[in-house]
């Protein structure tokens, strides 16, 4: 172990040594003043980095600049720069190799609960609540699914009928977000208050995915990801089933062949639930809803708290070969992902 971890070292020293000769650096932070050549183009430009130091920077012909915005393309910055832009600095021997523009900030543009100014960080695919001197305090993921999800192995939204897929969509545009942001949003700003610069942004995100199929259903499964404090989370699954023709939604119990009772002792003892309590509680938590068809198995995942002999979030997963066969339709039994 000690020889590894020398041998690693050396590694990194060498990695470090080798950036520094071919003078390779890397620049993060806001732009907070440019100027435009007899061009019309990006000439020059300042940026105010992470840790608060102002650096000036000069555009060569060789310099690219990519953006990695919906409305803006590297070449419209080029001609169109905008300050508070978040950005990334390539440079190779002190010129810019690349420019790549990651988001724009929007100054003041909401409060918090006691009036505190927020500015918002708008970049591809999500956006981030900040405060005036650049704390991050919550980021939120663009929500996904289904029909721009794809799982490998898993059939895809694409491979339903038109009608199908019109049902699908419908049902998830009814369903729509299912955490409250601007909750999630002072939760994020009390805990910053009170950890300081311990505080590490949170997250919010939501997707929605297929997981499974058979002859006459495509399963979906979408999951959130709520923040509990620093980096951690807890996710919420809920599970779908459509009927891949009509794209009619199912009821998840409407899938088995007997009494809501029988399904329960089926999945709780082809999942293997160790204690006669933990079987209780689970009988007691269970929501049709949380179960979630995998094309190898059937899962719950039971919430942090739902459970009172348990800390923890708890995921029970029972294959189909353990019983659930025999309750389930046939129609219902997913086939098996190639791998």
């Amino acid at each position: 172990m000690k020889r590894f971890g020398i041998l690693l070292l050396l590694c990194l020293l060498c990695l470090g040594v080798c950036a520094a000769c071919s003078g390779q650096e890397q620049v993060e932070g806001e732009i907070i003043g440019f100027e435009l050549g007899e061009d019309g183009r990006l000439a020059s430009f300042s940026i105010r980095t992470r840790s608060g130091k102002v650096r000036d920077f000069s555009m060569t012909e060789a310099s690219q600049v990519i953006a990695f915005l919906e409305d803006i393309s590297g070449d419209g910055f080029q001609r169109e720069p905008q300050l508070n832009a978040s950005v990334t600095v390539d440079l190779e021997k002190g010129a810019v190799r690349a420019l790549w523009v990651r988001g724009l900030v929007e100054r003041n543009t909401g409060t918090l609960s006691d009036g505190t100014p927020l500015d918002i960080m708008r970049e591809s695919r999500r956006h981030t609540y900040r405060l005036a001197d650049g704390t991050e305090l919550l980021a939120v993921m663009d929500s996904s699914g289904p029909d721009n999800c794809y799982v490998g192995g898993i059939e895809s939204f694409d491979d339903l009928s038109e009608t199908a897929k019109e049902k699908v969509l419908a049902y998830y545009e009814a369903q729509g977000i299912l955490y409250d942001e601007e909750a999630e949003l002072e939760r994020a700003y009390a805990a910053w208050r009170e950890e300081g610069e311990e505080y590490a942004c949170r997250t919010l995100e939501q997707n929605t995915s297929p997981t499974a199929s058979s002859s006459q259903v495509m399963y979906f499964q979408t999951s959130v990801h709520l923040p509990l404090g620093g980096r951690t989370y807890h996710e919420l699954r809920l599970g779908a089933a459509f009927d891949r023709e009509t794209g009619e939604h199912i009821e998840n119990l409407d899938l088995f062949a007997c009494s809501e009772e029988e399904a329960i002792e089926a999945f709780l003892d082809a999942g293997e639930v160790p204690t006669q309590l933990l079987r209780t509680e689970m009988r007691a938590a269970f929501q049709p809803e949380y179960l979630v068809f995998f094309s190898n198995s059937l899962q719950i995942l039971f919430l942090q708290e739902t459970l009172p002999s348990q800390e923890y979030a708890y995921c029970v997963s029972a294959e189909y070969d353990d019983g659930l066969r025999e309750v389930l339709h046939d129609w219902a039994v997913p086939v098996i992902a190639e791998q």
